[in-house]
């Protein structure tokens, strides 16, 4: 009698748990065959087939397991395997030692030599056929390895890796005629570089837009060491009055009394500094901002210039240290390029002006605004206080006229602005996920910086918002099932 087609799992599960019973009685299969309408055959194939599933399913997944079956080290899976352990840094004569220890296979020097220069070709010619179309703006720098650039170029929507060329110098002819070779699309963003500058200038790129996280950083970090000098200077001034007190003699009274003077002029002044400093840390902050707090139109250039200009100011009678002077002098050469991109962001939110109105566009553009500040702990009291009166105003406003289709918008704006960063964060993120393994190198060639921006490209992300893609999809690309097969390396097996 043949197995039942129309035999449920459940049947299926009580027929199996009752054969694995090692109590069962003599005739048990006969039982059960003749219970449930199969062959005694059919019986025992299914306890077989339960005891196959628990057994596999029942395996410690916190230790080492033994894998099924054998694996075939064939030219293909050996080529795979050398051309990784080229991207993690591997030399050429520990890569034979991993050869013959994990593959059981021993190959020369020279063969894994040759295997990578095929590979390191193989990416550059990838990386030339992969020419997509990509929107916004692109971020540039330069990282270093033994004082020798590296001129990087990323999307920072997808973080697709656009090129990343080993160079002689970074000057502007580097950085022109890496920017010509390349689509840059609407234009770069990048820090106050001015080798990438002249090099924007040469290629004569759209927009080039200045970084605001830079000046940013700057102002924080100078606020910080002002901060901890105030509290220096405090101490200072109690422990000098600590020893007024246990002073008993004019002579040495008058000694520390005047040290005290001096002690609390200091202090006074490092308070009054990071006061100082603090606020117009946060109005610079404020200054960065794409739209109006208020009326949440782009603001226009001039309005941030004028603000930048008179911060400049601010900042100069204040600055002490390096930090600070590092920042008046990047608020001095930047302001122009800082202010670049506000044009740019106004004609791309034109179309959604148009489709949902401009005071529509321009509720959902303050409130994005607010939404974005909101977070940053800092704000002054009356700052704060405009926030959440732009959150609650253009809430307000939306749920009257846009309704349900508030989400829609909001995303359809932050999509714009993601096409248009203030930072150039996106090319320092792909620069530390190169260092690593630039460390490892006593030195690097373009080759090896071509097969590290393929990799990039086609590896998925395992965390973060970008879960699951890789970064040549997320621009547009097509999926790549298996990197190093798309390479040309042929099939694992």
């Amino acid at each position: 009698m043949a197995a039942r087609t129309n035999m449920s799992v459940e049947e299926r599960m009580a027929i199996a748990i009752q054969m694995l019973d090692e109590g069962r009685q003599y005739g048990e299969a006969t039982t059960l065959a003749a219970h449930y309408g199969i062959s005694r055959q059919m019986t025992y194939y299914l306890a077989d087939k339960a005891e196959a599933v628990l057994l596999k399913g029942l395996l410690p997944t916190n230790g080492a397991a033994a894998l099924d079956g054998f694996i075939a080290v064939t030219s293909a899976r050996l080529k795979r395997a050398v051309t990784l352990l080229d991207m993690l840094g591997v030399s050429e004569r520990d890569t034979v030692l991993a050869l013959e220890e994990m593959l059981d296979t021993r190959r020369s020097p020279a063969y894994v030599v040759q295997v990578r220069h095929e590979a390191e070709a193989l990416a550059a010619l990838r990386n030339a056929e992969m020419k997509l179309h990509l929107s916004g703006l692109l971020a540039a720098d330069e990282i270093f390895l033994h004082e020798q650039p590296i001129l990087g170029v990323v999307h920072p929507a997808s973080l697709y890796l656009v090129s990343l060329n080993l160079s002689v110098q970074r000057d502007g002819v580097s950085w022109g005629c890496q920017f010509l070779e390349g689509d840059m699309a609407a234009g770069i963003t990048s820090d106050a570089g001015s080798g990438l500058a002249a090099g924007a200038a040469l290629a004569q790129v759209g927009c080039h837009a200045g970084d605001w996280f830079h000046p940013l950083l700057q102002a924080a970090l100078a606020g910080a060491q002002y901060e901890r000098q105030a509290y220096a200077a405090l101490t200072e001034q109690y422990e000098r009055e600590e020893k007024l007190r246990q002073t008993d003699t004019p002579k040495r009274w008058e000694n520390h009394w005047r040290k005290y003077q001096k002690a609390c002029a200091a202090a006074d002044l490092a308070i009054q500094r990071y006061d100082q400093w603090h606020i117009l840390r946060l109005e610079l902050r404020a200054a960065a901002a794409q739209f109006d707090w208020v009326s949440g139109q782009v603001r226009t250039p001039v309005q941030v210039q004028s603000e930048l200009s008179r911060l400049t100011t601010a900042f100069a009678l204040w600055a002490k240290g390096t930090q600070a002077q590092n920042l008046v002098r990047l608020l001095s050469g930047q302001t122009q390029a800082l202010t670049t991109i506000l044009p740019f962001i106004q004609q791309a939110l034109q179309p959604l002006q148009t489709a949902w109105g401009e005071q529509a566009t321009r509720v959902v553009c303050r409130l994005w605004q607010a939404l974005q500040e909101w977070a940053f702990p800092f704000w002054q009291p009356a700052q704060r206080q405009l926030l959440e009166q732009a959150i609650t105003e253009s809430l307000a406003w939306a749920s009257e006229h846009l309704a349900q289709h508030l989400p829609t918008l909001q995303h359809l704006v932050a999509a714009i602005l993601a096409q248009w960063p203030r930072t150039s964060s996106a090319i320092e993120c792909l620069n530390s996920l190169l260092r690593p393994y630039l460390n490892a190198r006593k030195h690097v060639s373009q080759g090896f910086l071509e097969l590290f921006r393929f990799f990039h490209n086609t590896h998925r992300f395992v965390r973060g918002k970008r879960i699951g893609s890789t970064p040549l999809e997320l621009a547009g690309g097509p999926q790549i099932a298996d990197p190093l097969a798309f390479l040309g390396l042929g099939q694992k097996s």
